[in-house]
């Protein structure tokens, strides 16, 4: 399970930088000049987090429930502060809950496999200050670095979907 974890995180990390360095060279070759969706784009954040409505445990058992809804299936939940907490560096509670739409997935891999380090897409939950919030990447910003002629399409259904599973616990969503 670690070793998974490992790999997941080092896949993040691993297109967080290829964004900040790559990126341009990476889609140079392929991609038309920008246009105003792109550089609306560009400002989005990498990230969507939302403040839960429900405490720890129950906001990972909605967020399943809300991810079954979307057809996208649980691939793993990944307890993070337990682990770090067995080997001495206890934290708050921490998780990292796995999900995948297999039909979304399969045509982002024929449009360019290295998607692959951004598939099962994560969804993060943890406590802070006595509160819970849930985070995601934005699959639309993240999807800008891999190329393929359906991958903005492909990324705005996830996008969509990835969003309303975070509604689905969150205090706005109430």
């Amino acid at each position: 399970m670690i070793k998974v974890f490992a790999l997941s995180l080092l896949a993040g990390f691993a297109a967080l930088f290829a964004g900040c360095s790559s990126q341009d060279e990476r889609t140079a070759e392929s991609s038309p000049e920008p246009s105003d969706a792109v550089a609306v784009q560009a400002a989005e954040p990498l990230e969507i987090t939302v403040e839960s409505r429900f405490g720890f445990e129950e906001t990972i058992e909605k967020l399943k429930e809300a991810a079954a809804a979307e057809k996208f299936g649980v691939q793993g939940l990944h307890e993070i502060s337990k682990i770090l907490t067995e080997k001495g560096y206890p934290r708050e509670p921490l998780a990292v809950l796995e999900v995948c739409h297999p039909g979304h997935a399969s045509v982002a891999l024929e449009q360019d496999i290295n998607i692959a380090l951004m598939i099962p897409c994560p969804i993060s939950i943890y406590e802070k200050d006595g509160k819970v919030f849930v985070s995601t990447f934005n699959t639309k910003k993240m999807a800008t670095m891999y190329k393929g002629e359906k991958m903005p399409e492909v990324a705005a259904a996830v996008d969509e979907a990835m969003r309303k599973i975070l509604q689905a616990v969150s205090v706005e969503g109430a």
